[in-house]
């Protein structure tokens, strides 16, 4: 059996992955998070996770790219499957 991850939202640079939430995030047990939504989907569940990630994930990024010095990753915005919305990229 292949068991699948579910990537609500994930950031690369050149191809290489840098951030993301995942399934390890919002079904999560534990009480650390260090993915792109900042412990916002932490424990959650997939649903909120989703609707969490529809209406945060612009924030998310803002403060990625703050936090790394204006970095513009490609990023993708999915319900674990498909894509949900294209975030524009800042323009250079």
């Amino acid at each position: 059996m292949e068991l699948l991850m579910a990537v609500l939202m994930e950031l690369r640079i050149n191809g290489r992955i840098v951030a993301r939430c995942t399934d390890v995030c919002f079904e999560a047990k534990n009480p650390r998070c260090k993915c792109i939504c900042g412990g916002n989907n932490h424990g959650k569940g997939y649903n909120a996770a989703v609707e969490n990630t529809l209406r945060e994930a612009d924030e998310w990024l803002a403060r990625w790219r703050e936090e790394h010095g204006g970095m513009d990753p490609e990023v993708e915005v999915t319900n674990g499957q498909m894509a949900l919305f294209e975030i524009e990229r800042s323009r250079k």
